[in-house]
């Protein structure tokens, strides 16, 4: 088995999480691995192979998109389309320059079908942020 390393800025998971702002994810295997919140976010994750079946279909479905002033907050979740588990799920910001975003929380519901994420502007700076989750057929 091999260790991998995914950044957020242009790596594995670029199309899901900023260089700016990470939560955590939920690998496939259910075990949750933190995600540093900084300039460059990193998971190191040692593959483990599914018992029968794997993923199929993959999808990563925008929730919405919400713009915060200072010192807001805001949550969003969904479910996944029916028969499909939430893998992981995150928030991206959408504006440039400096960010005083920070996530709050981020996590499955208790039977994988819900991924809900939360985010703090700790900033100066109205900041405009997409939410998502990312769902898939997976064998359990």
């Amino acid at each position: 088995m091999s260790v991998s390393t995914a950044h957020a800025d242009g790596g594995l998971l670029s199309g899901i999480l900023s260089p700016v702002v990470c939560g955590l994810q939920t690998n496939v295997n259910g075990n949750n691995n933190q995600v540093a919140q900084g300039g460059t976010c990193e998971q190191t994750a040692t593959p483990t192979p599914p018992n029968g079946g794997g993923i199929t279909g993959y999808q990563v479905i925008p929730i919405d998109t919400v713009t915060l002033g200072p010192n807001q907050s805001a949550g969003r979740g969904a479910f996944c389309p029916a028969g499909k588990r939430a893998l992981s799920g995150g928030v991206v910001p959408t504006t440039t320059g400096t960010s005083g975003l920070e996530v709050n929380w981020s996590g499955p519901n208790a039977d994988g079908t819900r991924w809900e994420v939360a985010v703090d502007n700790e900033g100066d700076q109205e900041e405009t942020v997409t939410f998502y989750i990312v769902c898939a057929n997976a064998a359990s």
